[in-house]
């Protein structure tokens, strides 16, 4: 099992992520603000061998990022398939998710829509969220998608009814259009490379928090590449079985533009986690 040294934010026991909507994650990723990355102690000769182990699907560059925020909107992909918001309420907890329509194969349509919003919703059922009193707004946004794949982000907040400060959450789903099932982190990555670059010198930090940012960078070495490894190992859906309870994972990625992104946690205090950022073709 993970070392308590990677922080579980919240008291149900999971690490919810931060961030305040996709639309974060273009901007950080092209701002001239970003927080460049500092220093850290791995040999680079180690990192140069990890590194070249990394597997990016050949036709996930050239993905698009045709997106919408509003709800109910409808947007084309790179396909016959196209998707529509949708937003499911249940007392105080509100949750969008896509609706996919195109694909020729309706059981395997229903297959992937009723694996979707599965995912979506089953925050609430995982965390312990009591709808009643609890506040949840999370917002749908396609990160990216071509013939074989779509991926998913998820953002917002949650206000606990005994908590007086929210939770900024962040999940992600990329889910395998000819399979109809997800695909994780481990499916197009090693995850013991992505560990040795989080410990490198070569780390890029992702964040607009800039106390995020300064508590990774400085806790950072307090956590081993076995256990980040172990982390990005039970990154993504689906949900993680432990003692025979379904938990929600720790750990999310996606890849845009041939880019990796993996969120790590941190404490709340220090805004919940921040996002790595991983191009291999620049390594």
């Amino acid at each position: 099992k993970m070392s308590k040294k990677i922080f579980i934010p919240i008291s149900l026991g999971l690490s919810l992520l931060l961030l305040n909507s996709c639309r974060q994650y273009q901007k950080a990723e092209t701002s001239s603000d970003l927080i460049s990355p500092a220093s850290a102690s791995i040999p680079e000769t180690t990192l140069k061998e990890t590194l070249a182990s990394t597997k990016i699907p050949a036709d996930s560059t050239g993905i698009s990022d045709k997106s919408s925020n509003s709800f109910g909107s409808s947007q084309e992909l790179p396909s016959p398939v196209k998707t529509q918001i949708k937003n499911f309420t249940e007392a105080r907890a509100s949750i969008q998710y896509p609706v996919l329509s195109g694909i020729k194969d309706n059981e395997k349509l229903n297959k992937i829509n009723t694996l979707i919003e599965d995912n979506a919703k089953s925050i609430i059922s995982t965390t312990g969220i009591d709808s009643t009193s609890d506040i949840l707004d999370i917002k749908a946004n396609i990160i990216s998608s071509d013939r074989k794949r779509i991926s998913i982000c998820y953002t917002g907040t949650l206000q606990k009814a005994d908590e007086s400060n929210k939770v900024y959450i962040l999940y992600s789903n990329t889910v395998d259009l000819e399979s109809g099932e997800n695909l994780a982190l481990k499916d197009f990555a090693d995850p013991y490379t992505i560990a040795g670059y989080i410990l490198s010198n070569d780390v890029e930090v992702v964040s607009l928090n800039k106390n995020a940012y300064d508590y990774f960078m400085k806790n950072r070495n307090n956590t081993s590449i076995e256990e980040y490894t172990e982390l990005l190992s039970e990154a993504d859906f689906p949900l993680k079985n432990e003692d025979g309870v379904k938990v929600f994972p720790k750990s999310f990625s996606y890849v845009k533009n041939g880019d990796i992104y993996v969120s790590i946690p941190t404490e709340r205090s220090a805004g919940d986690y921040v996002l790595i950022k991983f191009s291999p073709n620049s390594k």
